[in-house]
């Protein structure tokens, strides 16, 4: 199904989520504002931000998790 509804330019991946979750429930499972201060907030920072390796598997997992919603939707 193909919708056409333009939101713009971002890096908020918790609003695209949000984007995507009127169109399909499952987006609405993910939790992606550990995400969002990465693709976001240390984008520019002011002060180098270096992340635990916790913090970064962590992300790892999430950005994972919608990569295989996503690619199984495509399939």
């Amino acid at each position: 199904m193909e919708k056409e509804e333009n939101i713009g330019k971002t890096h908020d991946i918790a609003l695209l989520l949000k984007f995507c979750a009127k169109y399909d429930m499952d987006f609405e499972k993910i939790e992606a504002s550990e995400l969002n201060y990465y693709a976001v907030q240390v984008r520019y920072p002011d002060e180098f931000i270096e992340p635990t390796s916790e913090q970064a598997e962590m992300c790892w997992k999430k950005a994972q998790e919608i990569i295989d919603i996503i690619k199984n939707k495509l399939r």
